[in-house]
């Protein structure tokens, strides 16, 4: 773990687990590019903007993505291009409140895919829920054209996490 972070976690230890909300975000609210200065086409056919539009505070949905989706503490994946069937049920029993429940998927779900940082930062966040008492700090990272920027930023924040709910 890097000084910085054993600073903050050092400050934050006496105040309990940490829950970690994840975010989703563009770099200066740039359209996606692919290595072609192509722009990377939406997904799914929606009314928001391609993505050759220029971002505003009314239009904030450049990349095909809401701003309420691009929010998670454990209430949904935001990386859908793994299927995790206990993740999945992970999710619906956290949404419920369920956190001992949701704990159990995740430690599951952790076992089936264990590089997988978004079920690790959930299964941490469903042992901060469950003990009573959560610090909530959020982890903006960025989209771009290679999801896995995103992750490889995630599973630092996991581990480090981790590090911080086993010592306080």
């Amino acid at each position: 773990m890097n000084n910085t972070l054993k600073i903050i976690f050092a400050t934050l230890s006496t105040i309990g687990t940490l829950t970690i909300i994840i975010v989703l975000w563009e770099l200066a609210f740039q359209p996606l590019i692919t290595t072609d200065n192509n722009p990377i086409p939406d997904p799914t056919p929606s009314l928001s903007p391609s993505p050759t539009s220029t971002p505003s505070p009314t239009n904030p949905n450049v990349i095909g993505i809401s701003l309420e989706q691009r929010f998670s503490s454990g209430d949904r994946r935001l990386f859908t291009n793994q299927v995790n069937r206990n993740a999945d049920q992970g999710i619906e029993a956290f949404k419920a409140g369920n956190y001992d429940e949701a704990y159990q998927q995740f430690r599951q779900a952790v076992n089936t895919a264990p590089s997988d940082p978004e079920v690790q930062i959930y299964l941490n966040n469903s042992q901060a829920r469950k003990s009573g008492k959560p610090f909530i700090l959020a982890a903006v990272v960025p989209v771009d054209t290679k999801q896995t920027n995103a992750e490889e930023m995630l599973r630092g924040v996991a581990q480090a996490q981790s590090q911080f709910n086993q010592q306080g």
